[in-house]
């Protein structure tokens, strides 16, 4: 059985493959989504974003429902749609949600490595 924090390191592992491949484009968000084989990792990043956070058992003060809600939408998007896949959205999740994301994602790691409640 996988651990919320398991998960947590998880998604924290995606959010750092999305901006690796975004280095190699010199962050330039635009340029890096009109190369096939990074588009389309960055696509399975959000995805397995998306499906972590659905599958977090406990709440976490930090992380708001419309986070875990509209994470699993851009999935289930993703996954179902993807010709259909509006790559200013995809720019927008990375240009503004992904930071948000991960910095509350290595506060709720941090805090449960100290043992503290988040």
């Amino acid at each position: 059985m996988c651990s919320d924090l398991s998960r947590f390191e998880f998604i924290l592992k995606m959010i750092l493959d999305i901006e690796s491949y975004l280095d190699r484009y010199d962050g330039s968000i635009t340029v890096m989504m009109k190369d096939n084989m990074a588009y389309n990792a960055t696509l399975l990043s959000l995805i397995q974003i998306g499906e972590a956070l659905n599958k977090i058992k406990n709440s976490y003060d930090i992380l708001d429902s419309s986070d875990i809600k509209g994470a699993y939408s851009v999935r289930n998007f993703i996954a179902h749609d993807y010709d259909g896949v509006n790559k200013a959205i995809i720019e927008d999740i990375i240009r503004y949600r992904i930071p948000e994301l991960k910095q509350k994602i290595k506060n709720i790691i941090n805090c449960k490595e100290e043992a503290k409640k988040c």
